[in-house]
C-alpha cells in the first residue's frame, strides 16, 4: 500500500509542476505576442483597476489600469486605451502623471514609499493590433497648474485647491 501512495504521491508532484511550468510558458507566450515591453515581462503587476487617492500635493482620486513591480522595485504604470489608431493624446499624459502624484503619495499599503518610473506605457488597443507606447510623464509643477486652469474653467476664479474636494481622474 506505502507503494502506491508513493506513487500516487509523485505522480500528483508531477502534475503541478507540469501544470506550473505550461501556465509559465502560455504567460510568456502571451507576453510577446501582445508585444510587452521586456521591462514589463519581468515585472509583477501590483495593482489592477484598484482605487488610490491622496490629499498631497492636492486632493485627486483615480483608478490607474496597471500598475506593475519592476526587478529594481519601482512602480510602472500601464493605461489601457481602445482606438482606432495608436497615438498618445495630451489628455492621456496628464491622466498618467496624475496617476504618478497618487503613486507617489498613496498611502496604500501595496504602493507605500516605492519609487515610481518618470514614464509610463500607454497599452493602445486597435482592431487588429496591441502596442505598447512609451510616454514621458509631466512633472508636480506641470500638473498642478494644469489642476488650477481646470479649477478656474469650473468654478471661475482663482482656485483654492482644498474646497473642491478630491478631483476624480
Amino acid at each position: 500500500m506505502k507503494t502506491y501512495q508513493l506513487i500516487v504521491t509523485t505522480w500528483k508532484a508531477t502534475a503541478s509542476a507540469l501544470a506550473a511550468v505550461l501556465f509559465a510558458f502560455r504567460k510568456r507566450l502571451w507576453q510577446i505576442r501582445e508585444g510587452m515591453p521586456q521591462e514589463l515581462r519581468t515585472a509583477v503587476l501590483l495593482l489592477s483597476e484598484s482605487p488610490l487617492w491622496t490629499r498631497k500635493p492636492l486632493c485627486f482620486y483615480g483608478i490607474p489600469d496597471q500598475v506593475y513591480l519592476a526587478l529594481d522595485g519601482e512602480l510602472i504604470l500601464v493605461d489601457t486605451k481602445s482606438r482606432r489608431h495608436s497615438r498618445v493624446t495630451l489628455s492621456d499624459v496628464i491622466q498618467m502623471s496624475v496617476y504618478l502624484l497618487l503613486l507617489r503619495h498613496s498611502r496604500h499599503p501595496a504602493v507605500r514609499g516605492r519609487g515610481v518610473r518618470p514614464y509610463a506605457y500607454v497599452r493602445c488597443e486597435t482592431d487588429n493590433k496591441v502596442e505598447y507606447l512609451a510616454v514621458h510623464l509631466l512633472g508636480t509643477e506641470e500638473i498642478m497648474r494644469f489642476a488650477s486652469a481646470y479649477l478656474r474653467q469650473q468654478h471661475g476664479r482663482a482656485a483654492d485647491f482644498h474646497d473642491h474636494g478630491a478631483m476624480k481622474i
